[in-house]
């Protein structure tokens, strides 16, 4: 911002207070000066009330202890409401992490003994305890394991939330402030789903909800601008194809027929602000998991697709086959949905289709780079018959 104009930072207040940013434009600016707090804001706590992580590790481990084969799993996790309708959130029905091993430990094991033992072709099992919903399945003609859940680090509150936490907390400090300058609050993204996602459900609230509702509250309050930074994807054919990581910022204000004056401000800044290295979802992703490794991994999670060949990270493919990640969680990071997927959410995984199609790979390489990351380029030969399922055409 100090290219934009005057920056004052921490400017204490007679309180003994300090205010993250003051801003004057200079110049033939269009754009007004403010005061302003920063904040961030991930799906952190949403993470540690719902154990999603260690419930698919367990699931697996106690799989693979048992010789089963965990591409023929699936599973499915039940969800709770917790409050009252129109102030509440979603929870997994799961016991709370430090009881999940030992309660799922009990709850498999003679389900995975049975399949190791009797060998069925296909066959489930359903909890419904206290405190525990999910079914899980074993089918030896899937291809690759899958689970769904619930989201869980949606708003289904308007002030219930971790958002409008954090804006009321920087609200009640620039109060403090006697000055006359335009007051905001900007909003950081630390890897929270609902500041990148703009759709929502019947039920649920989007950022701007939220965002506008609390504005419309509060007078005392002229804007909130939200900052994160995310993946942007040219479309090919019949798969999109990563061009860039690139973060922006944009201006919800409270008076509307102020739009136009933040207008210039917004775009300013977006011109101004720097590629960053990775995704805020990855940063959080890497913390959370303790990948080890560079600072930046800016291809980790990304993928070009060109004709028959893939390129995708090199140190993403190295977590995968060294067990850091699950086959579910590579397919989270890169967005990817199965050719057996009825929904049309996410990017349907080229691999699924190359096998389909009984392509085999035909050649690997590297291509070096300037991040701590290096691509590696699958390419995938001529279809195969001998590799395509066998079937009997329908006599119509």
């Amino acid at each position: 911002m100090q290219k934009l104009g005057r920056l004052q930072y921490e400017r204490v207040l007679p309180s003994g207070e300090k205010i993250d940013i003051t801003f004057e434009p200079e110049g033939n600016a269009t754009f007004p000066g403010f005061t302003a707090e920063i904040t961030a804001i991930s799906d952190k706590q949403a993470h540690e009330e719902n154990p999603h992580d260690l419930f698919t590790h367990t699931f697996y481990r106690l799989g693979k202890k048992h010789g089963i084969n965990t591409n023929h799993l699936s599973y499915k996790i039940e969800d709770r409401w917790k409050g009252v309708y129109g102030n509440r959130k979603r929870l997994l029905d799961l016991p709370p992490a430090s009881e999940i091993v030992a309660t799922l430990t009990r709850q498999m094991t003679p389900f995975f003994r049975y399949i190791r033992d009797q060998k069925p072709e296909k066959i489930g099992l359903e909890i419904d305890e206290e405190g525990c919903r999910y079914q899980i399945g074993y089918n030896t003609h899937q291809k690759n394991s899958g689970g769904h859940i619930p989201s869980y680090s949606v708003a289904y509150s308007l002030e219930y939330n971790t958002l409008w936490k954090a804006l009321d907390r920087k609200r009640r400090k620039l109060k403090k402030d006697p000055g006359n300058l335009p007051k905001g609050i900007f909003v950081c993204d630390a890897g929270c789903n609902m500041l990148r996602s703009r759709m929502k459900g019947i039920e649920s609230y989007s950022a701007e909800d939220i965002i506008g509702g609390f504005l419309h509250k509060y007078e005392d309050l002229d804007f909130v601008a939200i900052v994160t930074a995310d993946r942007v994807y040219t479309h090919g054919m019949m798969f999109p194809q990563m061009s860039s990581i690139k973060s922006y910022v944009r201006f919800l204000v409270r008076d509307q027929n102020l739009i136009s004056v933040y207008e210039p401000l917004s775009d300013s800044l977006n011109k101004t602000l720097p590629a960053p290295a990775i995704t805020p979802l990855n940063a959080g992703y890497k913390v959370r998991k303790k990948i080890k490794g560079g600072n930046s991994h800016g291809l980790y999670g990304a993928f070009v697709m060109t004709g028959n060949t893939v390129k995708i990270s090199s140190s993403m493919l190295c977590d995968l086959l060294a067990g850091n990640i699950s086959q579910e969680d590579f397919f989270k990071q890169m967005r990817f949905r199965n050719l057996d997927d009825p929904s049309n959410e996410g990017i349907l995984n080229p691999f699924s289709r190359f096998s389909a199609e009984g392509r085999m790979i035909e050649s690997m390489s590297v291509e070096k780079t300037d991040d701590d990351d290096d691509w590696i380029t699958l390419t995938f030969g001529e279809p195969d018959v001998a590799k395509i399922d066998f079937r009997i055409r329908r006599q119509t």
